[in-house]
């Protein structure tokens, strides 16, 4: 008389808590991505970037003024931008600036809703590269999820940024393009080398952790190996940043 034998059952790992996930973004990012396989669900770095987003407009509405970031990114602006302005009326240049200066505002206000778009244009992107260009086989939940908590590492610039803003005495240069000193752009002036400026702020060392963060975040979710991703996303990186600055110089 035979038995039937039953196969052993595997022992399940249970599945990281979302604060679990956000540290393990700064401490052990594989964990996290790996994670993302069984849930790719987003809203909690979501809510947490908004959070502190909201803090630092905040920081800069009480404490910059609104007026005195939009001075200082017309003053950032190529020299056609400055032509163009300064050959107009004065009562139409006072028009542009107050156009300015409520669009800044409220598009830093609306940062939550931007953030979602932005992450929708990154995955759409990277996404494409993975699947098409690498072979990856990810799908757009996934690498909406990745991006997300990709992200995170500008939870440490907002928050550098509102410390500066709180203990500088002196704001009369900030600059909301570039507001925290973590690139070499701060050695250059922004007003006199604008397209320098824009260029020396690729090498921004929070911008490179995010590339790095995705790369491995990508790697854990797919059979692409973890340098082939690091280094497709910075190569994207810099390949923007350097259109980016051509625009600038014209």
């Amino acid at each position: 008389m035979s038995t039937a034998v039953t196969p052993p059952v595997e022992p399940t790992t249970p599945g990281l808590s979302e604060p679990q996930r956000i540290i393990n973004v700064y401490t052990a990012p594989s964990k996290t991505f790996t994670d993302i396989r069984r849930n790719a669900s987003w809203w909690a770095p979501w809510l947490l970037m908004s959070i502190v987003g909201l803090a630092f407009v905040a920081t800069i509405d009480k404490k910059v003024t609104w007026e005195r970031v939009t001075e200082n990114m017309m003053a950032n602006m190529s020299e056609a931008q400055k032509s163009r302005l300064e050959s107009a009326p004065p009562a139409a240049q006072e028009q542009q600036k107050r156009i300015t200066q409520k669009s800044i505002q409220y598009t830093s206000y609306a940062s939550p809703i931007l953030l979602l778009l932005i992450v929708l244009i990154y995955a759409a992107v990277l996404l494409g590269v993975f699947n098409f260009g690498l072979g990856a086989e990810i799908n757009f939940k996934q690498a909406y999820a990745v991006v997300m908590y990709g992200f995170l590492p500008r939870l440490v610039q907002s928050i550098l940024a509102i410390i500066i803003i709180l203990l500088m005495p002196n704001l009369d240069n900030f600059n909301l393009e570039n507001p925290v000193p973590t690139n070499p752009a701060v050695l250059v002036s922004s007003m006199d080398h604008p397209a320098l400026y824009r260029f020396l702020v690729s090498f921004d060392i929070i911008s490179i952790w995010i590339c790095v963060v995705l790369g491995i975040g990508f790697a854990s979710i797919s059979k692409v190996k973890r340098n082939t991703a690091i280094i497709s996303i910075i190569v994207l990186f810099f390949v923007w940043n350097l259109l980016a600055t051509g625009i600038k110089a014209l």
